[in-house]
């Protein structure tokens, strides 16, 4: 059992996340230069007028920025709706919803995004909100089984053991975030413990990814 549609799928998915990353670090730099260009003009509007240059350059430099985002934005779902897609053919019990239910969470994401221009969408933003959040969860979790479940058909412990590390983690941060919700006192340090357990645990889901993407050969 070669599963060759699954590892080319499982490839595609784990370059989906590299490029997510590429596109959250361009969004950091992208909002310190917008921040640097509001800076700028506000000093030409108080009669600086050497200001106004470097204003205009920095901000031509975050259009760009923004652009690049936004084509790497598109190039990484046509890498997940692929990935999924194609991992679905030899695993469909948890990559064919997967795929279902990547498209509805991203849908939910573009109408959010009109909430505030369009009133009828707006008046259904918590909604779609809670769509993009629980869509996002699902996704992750059918990723992760649909991982192990061709891990195990191959004999790959050491990618079996490691998905239970990747839920454990997740499981630690929905228990976490909750308690953040309900102990307002501790919400703050909670808050903290909860982002740190949001960076080791998307760290070790990468390399989840990166060893079964390899499991293969």
């Amino acid at each position: 059992m070669g599963f060759p549609n699954a590892k080319a799928g499982i490839d595609k998915i784990y370059k989906y996340e590299i490029v997510e990353i590429i596109v959250a670090v361009l969004s950091i730099i992208t909002l310190i230069l917008g921040t640097a260009t509001v800076a700028g003009m506000a000093s030409v509007d108080s009669g600086d007028e050497s200001s106004l240059g470097a204003a205009v350059g920095l901000g031509l430099v975050s259009l760009i920025f923004a652009l690049a985002i936004l084509v790497l934005s598109i190039v990484g779902l046509v890498l997940l709706f692929k990935g999924l897609s194609l991992a679905g053919k030899d695993e469909p019990k948890y990559f064919k919803p997967a795929l279902f239910i990547a498209i509805v969470t991203f849908a939910a994401q573009i109408l959010k995004g009109f909430s505030a221009s369009v009133p009828l969408i707006g008046q259904f933003s918590l909604l779609l909100d809670a769509v993009q959040q629980f869509g996002t969860l699902l996704l992750f979790i059918c990723i992760v089984f649909g991982v192990r479940t061709i891990a195990e058909k191959l004999g790959k412990q050491d990618v079996v053991s490691m998905s239970k590390t990747v839920m454990i983690l997740e499981l630690i941060l929905l228990i976490v975030s909750a308690a953040a919700s309900f102990m307002t006192s501790l919400s703050a340090v909670l808050g903290t413990v909860a982002a740190v357990i949001t960076l080791v645990s998307y760290i070790v889901y990468l390399v989840f990814l990166g060893k079964a993407r390899k499991m293969f050969d």
